[in-house]
């Protein structure tokens, strides 16, 4: 069962009550100070109530589809019946009903802004903000009304039709109401300390006595109730969006892996690469000066080369490309191979190559005689610190020579 907190500001600390998912009480009302709150409240949905004479809970239809798109909408649906300027209120919505209806909550920002900034300096975030007013009970053709203290009353007749007034008598309730109403119609809750001053009036209507304060009974509504949270729009909780993603943290958590060892592998390829690269750029450097001594500025070899040649290197370029090929398809990916050297000459290249041991030569071997065109010896092997330096002999087979 899931525990809820309700909680709400009192001039000094803070009032809260535990609640099950159904909007059942568990055990007594606390009062303290927001840190004891703060400790109260780990692992728990918290639920603080604004001040109902703060906020205006009202409803309209606007034809618009999607919730971020008519939360955008409803400053100008309702400006015309707003005192205060629409940049200096936060709206709220509900979901839309069967007749495309929302419920929409109002409320100062610098009021809810003030709220959230205290409970932020104590350390709590809650999870809702709620009107009060939302909190007061409610069925179709009954109307309630709450007596707290000597000067607040609470009065809903609607879903969406609940208010705070603040400044009225008790006995004031009833000129709120038709004259007609009988007990079937209305229910007053009253603080025990409130009922004196109702006066006669209060016979024409079901009261329920509460034993200390109102807060379990808003509670209740709030969350078993039609409800509007005001932490949406631009008060929407910043980690909402950690939230969507955290379901997806084990798959995101393997495609990263995925990716690091595809980077890694690519990295170490275009190191080998590299390094080929670097061995031939010299080889053939010293094939030019060797072949063509006027070539002083040494730019491409290959193309220099050729060029030299007049083409007669061609057939010889394109053994050595080809034996290259399957030397570089022959070679380990992930030991650290290192290319000392690579010569070619007649048809045959020689390779001094730095691998971790005799064994990954072996591999070397085997990988190029596996291969129809080409077979390979090992022509030396020296140990070198933790490594060995050998040196492979790579030729055309005479099948295909």
């Amino acid at each position: 069962m899931s525990e809820t907190l309700v909680c709400r500001l009192l001039e000094q600390g803070a009032q809260w009550v535990a609640m099950d998912s159904d909007g059942g009480q568990l055990g007594q009302v606390r009062t303290g100070k927001l840190n004891a709150l703060s400790v109260a409240a780990v692992q728990k949905h918290l639920i603080f109530l604004a001040p109902g004479a703060d906020v205006l809970i009202t409803s309209t239809t606007v034809p618009i589809r999607g919730a971020a798109k008519t939360l955008k909408a409803i400053p100008f649906a309702l400006e015309e019946n707003l005192i205060a300027d629409v940049e200096t209120q936060h709206f709220a919505i509900s979901r839309k009903d069967q007749n495309g209806s929302v419920g929409v909550a109002v409320i100062d920002k610098s009021r809810l802004e003030q709220l959230l900034a205290t409970l932020e300096e104590a350390g709590i975030v809650p999870d809702e903000v709620v009107a009060e007013s939302l909190g007061l009970p409610w069925s179709d053709g009954r109307s309630t009304i709450l007596v707290r203290g000597d000067d607040t009353i609470g009065l809903r007749t609607g879903r969406w039709a609940t208010t705070f007034l603040v400044g009225l008598k008790p006995a004031e309730v009833f000129e709120f109401l038709p004259n007609d109403l009988s007990s079937d119609q209305a229910t007053v809750y009253c603080e025990k300390t409130a009922l004196a001053s109702l006066g006669d009036q209060a016979d024409q209507a079901a009261i329920q006595l509460l034993d200390e304060t109102d807060l379990p009974l808003l509670a209740s509504q709030v969350i078993s109730g039609p409800s509007i949270n005001f932490l949406q729009g631009s008060f929407a909780p910043k980690t909402q969006l950690i939230e969507k993603i955290r379901p997806w943290r084990l798959a995101a958590s393997l495609l990263l892996a995925v990716l690091l060892t595809v980077f890694a592998r690519d990295v170490l390829r275009l190191q080998q690469i590299k390094s080929v690269r670097h061995a031939l750029d010299q080889q053939m450097a010293g094939i030019l000066t060797t072949t063509c001594p006027g070539q002083t500025r040494i730019v491409n070899p290959l193309n220099q080369l050729l060029s030299c040649t007049g083409g007669t290197a061609i057939a010889a370029s394109t053994y050595f490309l080809e034996t290259l090929s399957v030397v570089s398809a022959a070679l380990p990916r992930d030991l650290g191979i290192r290319i000392l050297s690579i010569s070619f000459a007649d048809q045959s290249m020689e390779l001094r190559l730095n691998v971790p041991d005799v064994a990954t030569l072996d591999n070397i071997q085997r990988e190029v005689n596996e291969s129809e065109d080409f077979s390979a010896e090992i022509q030396h092997t020296s140990q070198e610190e933790n490594r060995v330096e050998g040196r492979i002999q790579i030729h055309r087979s005479e099948d295909q020579a």
